[in-house]
């Protein structure tokens, strides 16, 4: 069944139709995918319920987020963004729930923390999965019981705040390693969506770095630059993509990061494989290859520094060292040649 909805793009409402590109607060896609996910987005504009949201770092998790508060009945209210990553773990229960003036050495003055300052509206929670253990048990009662209390406090406080959640780890594996609470998981996970990557839904490339393009006032994008971002896979997704376009207004060309990249790698090893010979020899070739290149590249980066570069590469440097003299690598110079 075709449906439209108004939009507003450049501030000019207009009708675009499901076989048009769709949109979603500031996410485009005109992906069956995004489609379905804009359809689950709407469905929960009547609804107050806890909502995680997953995906990739770049898919727009947090401008699902703040779509869905413009959405909502609590949309007079603050909209308030934490990092969980983020968060100091000694003073993460701070930054959530807030804290006394003396709580602690440097509390000089009371702190109203993210669950009151959200009040009457939605507090957004970006990598949850990285909240610690130890405050985890305690956001659990503050959505249970909807009260709050601040560190040094004895006093509880009532607050009224829409929870929506984003991750890019899958929580449930979590809960299984014992690294998230499952009755938190199933607290915050009441509704869940998944933001689809970018590289599943390659039509939406071409839509998005448009509407990018015409933010910067470029107009039209030739196709030559269409074709080399169609031939990119995003793993920055659309992050990624808005840096190209940005690159690419300022520049004039595409920056390298948004050459082709997995595919030539496909297309060297349809040349170089041989199904007549032993698979052994030939994945051994590869991989003599590859090593090489990488520690070229790494050594050079490093300016020869063995210590970094086995920090870098997770390798111990004795290992690196034999790997080295194996592919008869020397250092390189100060000045980065060898």
């Amino acid at each position: 069944m075709t449906r439209s909805l108004v939009v507003g793009r450049g501030g000019v409402p207009e009708r675009v139709h499901m076989d048009e590109p769709n949109e979603y607060g500031e996410l485009l896609g005109a992906s069956s995918c995004m489609r379905e996910l804009f359809e689950q987005l709407q469905r929960l504009e009547g609804s107050k319920v806890n909502l995680l949201v997953s995906g990739e770092s770049g898919t727009g998790k947090e401008l699902i987020a703040r779509g869905v508060h413009k959405h909502s009945s609590v949309r007079e209210g603050p909209f308030v963004a934490v990092n969980c990553g983020a968060l100091d773990r000694q003073l993460a229960r701070s930054e959530l729930f807030g804290h006394q003036r003396g709580a602690f050495t440097g509390a000089i003055r009371a702190h109203v923390g993210a669950f009151e300052a959200a009040e009457g509206g939605t507090l957004f929670l970006d990598e949850v999965g990285e909240l610690p253990m130890d405050v985890q048990p305690v956001l659990l009662r503050a959505l249970e019981l909807r009260t709050i209390t601040p560190v040094g406090s004895s006093e509880e406080r009532a607050v009224n705040v829409r929870l929506i959640s984003a991750t890019n780890r899958n929580l449930a594996t979590a809960v299984q390693n014992g690294t998230f609470r499952e009755d938190l998981y199933y607290r915050i996970a009441v509704v869940q969506v998944t933001v689809p990557p970018l590289r599943k839904r390659s039509e939406d490339v071409p839509v998005l770095a448009r509407h990018f393009a015409r933010r910067l006032g470029v107009q039209a994008l030739p196709s030559r630059v269409l074709d080399g971002l169609a031939s990119h896979d995003w793993p920055g997704n659309v992050r990624e993509l808005r840096n190209a376009v940005e690159a690419y207004a300022a520049l004039g060309v595409l920056p390298k990061v948004s050459l082709p990249g997995q595919k030539e790698i496909d297309a060297a090893l349809e040349g170089f494989v041989d199904s007549t010979k032993p698979y052994a020899a030939q994945r051994n070739e590869v991989l003599r290859r590859f090593t090489r290149a990488y520690l070229e590249r790494l050594l050079r980066k490093t300016r020869g520094n063995q210590s970094e570069a086995a920090r870098v590469s997770g390798l111990e440097r004795s290992y690196l060292g034999r790997l080295m003299d194996k592919l008869g690598l020397r250092l390189p110079n100060e000045n980065g040649a060898r």
